[in-house]
């Protein structure tokens, strides 16, 4: 499931274009040591370029034809064995496996449910029940409900979403988010309540979630449009996440976060916080100008365009620290297999992105020396890393984390007893 610079060398080879843009970003997420196989800076500019050769259609020889029309693509290490795969919503929800080499086998009959997902806006991974793989979510526009399929650690997924999913028909959107700080991630959607207000489901820490929109995101703050899109964000840099919704017939409408997961809005159904457009049908977070502020940029649609982008004025610069949750207890030292530990690592916005760090590293202390290690990322929040020799006597680790802003946080040692 770890994506380390042996499977980089074995991934980036020519023609495999579908994986190309996430083993990237797992080389390169951050990390105060690079292997010589990882990036080695800019690229050298080109006089010219010739739109006809910067990639190759390699559709026959990684994933053939497929049957099924989709309108959403994700791609994360499925099955973790270190390798990007792909999945597709819509007609059956698609799963294909990396095998390496740069072809890549359709997996759907013999590890996804058999569920008709009819029309799908959203696809998400997230390890909702905290074992370290990634669990799959799936809007739905016309079905009773949308999905839930639970992964087995393997690859192979159960649908579990009537017992462990709340079902509401026409949701647009699913993110992830540990908005109450309890470790476990739960989830907003979008359009699918009461004249299309939204919901926030609460991890139950079962492996399953509770409808909670009623007690922490109550009618006066969640006003009712056609909304198409949102993301987490401190927007305050106080230290929890914030919701920004993304609407297509009103306002984009930012919600602050009371730091126990309640939400209040900050702008009315009447005040544009982001310019007076009604057309917004994706919504991105980052800091696009180095002011350790966060900007906005919106992707316009139907009855609005162009795209705008704005850039973040009277709010804080970003002095919250990351947040690492979920470090991987090893149990056992004195033996020459490699350990791997994984941790969830995020700074207060979804989704994580290369952009975000400047390092997210395992560091390990043993005989009066510090070793250390770049993390990568996997999926969702995710980071997994590799100890190839670890240490015979006793030992402790943790995970550091360096923030696009400087910001950094470790989290609390754990000891390894040989």
């Amino acid at each position: 499931m770890i994506y380390g610079p042996s499977m980089m060398r074995q991934a980036l080879r020519p023609g495999l274009l579908v994986t190309l843009v996430v083993l990237a970003l797992s080389a390169c997420g951050g990390g105060e040591q690079q292997s010589e196989q990882a990036c080695q800076g800019p690229a050298q500019r080109s006089a010219s370029i010739d739109p006809d050769n910067l990639w190759d259609d390699a559709t026959k020889s990684t994933i053939g034809a497929t049957k099924e029309w989709t309108n959403k693509v994700e791609l994360a290490d499925i099955d973790g064995d270190g390798l990007v795969d792909i999945l597709f919503a819509n007609g059956g929800t698609m799963l294909w496996l990396n095998d390496g080499t740069g072809h890549f086998t359709d997996a759907t009959e013999a590890r996804m449910p058999d569920a008709l997902v009819q029309f799908s806006w959203e696809l998400e991974f997230a390890d909702v029940d905290n074992d370290y793989d990634l669990d799959i979510l799936i809007s739905c526009k016309v079905c009773g409900g949308s999905f839930f399929f639970e992964n087995d650690g393997t690859g192979a997924f159960t649908d579990v979403s009537q017992a462990k999913l709340p079902q509401f028909i026409n949701n647009y959107d699913f993110e992830a988010m540990d908005v109450n700080r309890d470790e476990y991630l739960d989830l907003a959607t979008i359009n699918d309540g009461i004249a299309s207000t939204e919901h926030i489901f609460l991890n139950d820490r079962h492996g399953g979630f509770n409808d909670a929109t009623a007690r922490i995101w109550p009618d006066s703050e969640n006003l009712g449009f056609d909304d198409n899109m949102d993301t987490f964000l401190d927007f305050d840099s106080d230290g929890d996440e914030d919701l920004l919704v993304g609407s297509l017939d009103g306002p984009d409408r930012l919600h602050r976060n009371n730091g126990s997961g309640k939400l209040k809005l900050v702008n009315d159904q009447l005040q544009y916080i982001l310019g007076e457009t009604n057309g917004t049908l994706g919504i991105a977070v980052a800091d696009l100008n180095s002011d350790c502020k966060l900007d906005v940029v919106q992707a316009q649609g139907e009855s609005a365009c162009p795209e705008n982008v704005y850039l973040g004025k009277d709010i804080p610069a970003d002095t919250a620290p990351p947040v690492i949750t979920q470090v991987e207890k090893v149990s056992a030292s004195g033996t020459d297999r490699p350990m791997q530990v994984r941790a969830r690592v995020h700074d207060n916005k979804s989704p994580t992105m290369p952009h975000d760090w400047r390092s997210v590293v395992l560091r390990w202390r043993t005989d009066g020396q510090t070793h250390q290690r770049s993390l990568q990322w996997y999926g969702e929040y995710l980071w997994g890393g590799t100890i190839e020799e670890p240490p015979t006597g006793n030992f402790n680790y943790e995970v550091c984390a360096t923030d696009a802003a400087g910001n950094k946080a470790c989290s609390s040692p754990k000891r390894v007893e040989s």
